[in-house]
């Protein structure tokens, strides 16, 4: 329906069509509405004054956004990625456009100004209430929109130096905000995280219909019922390792060497696909958040905590439904066997990563059976390393920092959180499981769920090259671009240098954004052929996705695959933004 619009109205080019007058030129009586419509947010047509479709190309009208406000007006950016360009546009120009609105513009050099506001920015606005002579106003923590005067009626009692959140519920004649949520004092412990999050438009809490179907249908124990047709495994060594303050525990692990001398790894997944059913409440809310999100001592979490700390956290002592992958290793870190079943599991131990790094530096003891699948587990881990250091997989080793609040709410100290032993064994095994899942799938050509890391940019990586020459360093490149075996190579070199960390995050900035996708390119940063994300679907959406489909695909449930691609399409460029 879409193109036989625009060809109509590239024909027409500078004649304008009613609703009525389309239809009837077209053939169609229903559904042009929403087509219509879906087209005018997308800047393909806009509508007259007089409310009659046009086309936008024909009248030299282009979709932009404006990305950032300055002291002479507004910029606006027209594409993404490499094709994006930028224009200035003039206050006088703007048409009461702010930051964050989508606008129809017409451009002269690298000036344009604003002729329509297809889609304002209806999200929150995060600032400090300030009181003017006669009115209180709004100083947005993001400079990049204006001063906003605000309703007095509708201020929820904000009093002046609190931070609060404002929806704009007037843009002509002059920009007039409501508050809708007090944060607290600019003064207070933790409002600063609060209005990181409200920035970004996280919600910090889960409706009340979503709380509704939790109780209604979560239940907090697992039923012997929903055990039929699953493995048990409550008998078997199965501990998992997380952080000391991790509350949604969904990895577990079980590792021994076998007789002949390969290695066996048990990854055992928590199987929240059996309580998040699609298109429940709960489903859509998940979807909406895309994932769980870690700010210093708070979490906001994808799942509501009756999911994420309770039924489906893989708790040490009691029953859990697990999705188990089993693998076979051998000593060149080679996958030779594999399984992937549903199971069920009773956790033996809760580990946390400094007990297990204590342990593996002989500070620290356990019982003899945990000790053994600990240190058969370290060997393991270290012959994975090696397979993908040898494949070239790329270790920026960039440190991370930790944040410790103390029980006033403020922060009290500042750490470099290191990666030791413990960490890389789960990072390892988590990748071996992602990567045996993915392969499982990818060799039936079955539609799934792909993490892939395209190439870089050769022109970012010029760029790249510039800035290590001027430090004697230097890679190969061709017009292919490059292999990460040559990167690899590189952070190796550097290692010692103290630049180091310096060229890890350049490198980074030079390499591709890692995504969601149907189609299987390959992951460069891991130098994998073929990845996916199983291992954490309490925190992350697209790993929830592949649960589902390996539900779907060992019941042999008949699907329409080509609306099952187009789903999962719509669903991976979500999980991607």
């Amino acid at each position: 329906m879409r193109e036989k619009i625009l060809n109509l109205l590239k024909e027409i080019r500078r004649q304008p069509l009613t609703l009525e007058e389309l239809k009837e030129k077209l053939g169609i009586k229903r559904g042009l509405e929403k087509e219509v419509k879906a087209m005018e947010e997308e800047g393909l047509v806009f509508l007259t004054k007089n409310g009659k479709i046009a086309l936008s190309e024909a009248y030299g009208y282009e979709l932009a956004t404006i990305i950032k406000a300055t002291s002479k007006g507004l910029i606006a950016q027209v594409g993404k990625d490499e094709e994006k360009k930028t224009y200035n546009i003039a206050e006088e120009n703007s048409m009461g456009a702010i930051y964050q609105d989508r606008v129809l513009i017409s451009r002269k050099g690298t000036n344009a100004h604003v002729y329509k506001i297809v889609k304002a920015y209806d999200g929150n606005i995060v600032g400090e209430v300030m009181f003017g002579r006669h009115s209180p106003y709004l100083h947005p923590l993001e400079s990049s929109f204006p001063l906003i005067d605000l309703d007095s009626k509708k201020m929820k009692n904000a009093q002046e130096g609190h931070r609060v959140v404002v929806k704009i519920s007037r843009r002509l004649p002059r920009i007039i905000g409501e508050v809708t949520t007090i944060l607290g004092h600019k003064n207070d412990p933790k409002v600063d995280i609060l209005s990181l999050a409200y920035q970004a438009n996280v919600p910090l809490r889960f409706s009340e219909e979503v709380l509704q179907e939790v109780e209604q249908n979560i239940p907090s124990e697992i039923s012997y019922e929903e055990l039929k047709d699953r493995v048990d495994l409550t008998e078997r060594l199965i501990v998992t390792i997380d952080g000391e303050d991790a509350k949604d525990l969904d990895d577990a692990i079980e590792c021994h060497k076998n007789p002949d001398g390969t290695y066996y790894l048990g990854v055992h997944i928590a199987d929240v696909s059996h309580y998040v059913t699609k298109f429940s409440l709960i489903d859509r809310e998940a979807f909406k958040r895309g994932t769980s999100i870690y700010l210093t001592d708070y979490v906001i979490p994808m799942l509501p905590h009756a999911l994420s700390n309770g039924i489906c956290s893989l708790n040490p002592g009691v029953l859990r439904l697990t999705k188990s992958c089993e693998m076979t290793i051998n000593d060149e870190g080679e996958v030779v066997d594999y399984e992937i079943y549903d199971s069920y599991i009773k956790s033996s131990q809760r580990l946390n990563y400094t007990e297990v790094n204590a342990f593996y530096k002989g500070k620290h003891e356990f019982e003899p059976d945990l000790a053994q699948m600990l240190n058969e587990g370290l060997e393991l881990s270290h012959i994975l390393r090696k397979m993908k250091e040898k494949r070239g997989t790329l270790d920026l080793d960039i440190g991370e920092a930790k944040i410790v609040v103390g029980e006033t709410g403020f922060p009290v100290d500042v750490f470099l959180r290191v990666q030791d032993e413990g960490e890389k064994l789960i990072e390892d095994f988590m990748v071996a499981a992602n990567e045996t899942v993915a392969n499982h799938i990818y060799w039936q050509s079955l539609p799934f769920v792909y993490r892939v890391h395209d190439k870089p940019k050769l022109a970012k990586l010029n760029e790249f090259c510039r800035l290590i020459e001027a430090r004697g360093y230097n890679i190969k490149l061709s017009k292919k671009g490059i292999h990460p075996l040559e990167l690899q190579a590189l952070l190796t070199r550097t290692k010692d240098d103290d630049i180091h960390n310096v060229v890890s995050s350049l490198l980074l900035r030079s390499l591709a954004k890692a995504v969601y996708q149907t189609e299987n390119i390959g992951h460069f940063g891991l130098a994998s052929s073929c990845y996916t994300h199983f291992t954490a679907p309490i925190r992350r959406y697209p790993d929830l996705m592949v649960h589902r489909l390996l539900k779907q695909y060992s019941e042999r449930k008949p699907s329409r695959t080509k609306n099952l691609e187009k789903d999962l399409e719509f669903e991976c460029s979500m999980a991607s933004l």
